[in-house]
């Protein structure tokens, strides 16, 4: 049997497959309006595990771990089929659009930790700024937080990325990132080292996103375990958005925290869905912010 003949049965199997991910995709459907009316959570991993090993059972060895791969891609996309019928993903859309701003602004204080640098990008975020020096990152997320300065300035990590402890104070502190800035690093050493360019982050404790951001960042939690990044990774490629940064942060042996940044434009629709699917993929979902990236 020659490739034509074995693409011919592959083209015939795919018409069968779609046929039934479409039948499945229509019971999942009803199961979402049942479970939005009844108040029942989305996620049932219990359920989820008792099928995969029941159709597990009909696979050779060698193809087990696919049929398992396959199943927690179904998964994901039917609980993203189903998160449409919840009144809290709409209002997660909602939430999102109502950060979006039609002016840029130009005047605020500022509170930075980072030198020269950090004074820097404060300057060029906002034209007018008044900025408040501290003596670490703690003191001046207080100030954010407390009502004294409208804005922090933090460095973001090594180079032009984010760094662990960047992500993991963002998350934590619940704040939004509202613009990027990356400056020419004055010190020989660091230029050498980071290729002469460092990233400093403008953070908010409300979610604000500004004319002309083009970039969306997120973070969510999910299971340690072979797959997990596939649906959020294969979702954000789907929608032909280009990923531009991901990063992994073990939160311990079962769960781990993981950042995704994304070129974006956050006012369409069909952004605002896709945090909607985004967030019923993972149990603690985080919509970071959207922002432009300012060189």
């Amino acid at each position: 049997m020659d490739i034509k003949d074995l693409r011919k049965q592959i083209d015939e199997k795919d018409d069968e497959l779609s046929k039934i991910f479409t039948e499945r995709m229509l019971l999942c459907k009803e199961i979402g309006k049942v479970k939005a009316k009844e108040k029942v959570a989305i996620n049932a991993s219990e359920r989820e595990n008792e099928i995969i090993a029941r159709v597990a059972k009909n696979s050779p060895d060698e193809l087990v771990k696919y049929v398992a791969l396959l199943y927690r891609n179904i998964f994901s996309l039917s609980k993203a089929y189903q998160s449409e019928f919840y009144a809290e993903n709409a209002e997660l859309c909602d939430k999102i659009a109502g950060y979006i701003r039609q002016t840029d602004k130009v005047s605020a204080s500022v509170a930075v930790f980072g030198g020269e640098n950090a004074r820097y990008a404060a300057r060029r975020s906002f034209p007018v700024t008044v900025v408040t020096d501290f003596k670490n990152a703690d003191g001046a997320i207080k100030a954010v937080k407390s009502g004294l300065c409208e804005f922090v300035v933090l460095p973001a990590g090594e180079g032009d990325c984010f760094g662990a402890e960047t992500i993991k104070t963002i998350v934590e502190n619940g704040l939004f990132i509202v613009k990027t800035i990356e400056t020419e690093s004055e010190e020989k050493e660091e230029k050498s080292k980071l290729g002469g360019k460092l990233k400093y982050v403008v953070l908010s404790p409300e979610g604000a996103v500004y004319k002309g951001a083009d970039r969306v960042s997120v973070a969510m939690e999910l299971d340690n375990r072979a797959g997990s990044l596939l649906m959020p990774v294969s979702r954000i490629s789907g929608a032909a958005l280009n990923i531009t940064e991901i990063k992994s942060i073990a939160k311990n042996a079962f769960k781990t925290l993981v950042f995704i940044e994304f070129e974006c434009d956050i006012s369409s629709r069909e952004a605002l869905n896709l945090m909607s699917e985004l967030k019923v993929s993972s149990e603690n979902f985080h919509f970071l912010g959207a922002y432009k990236q300012t060189v």
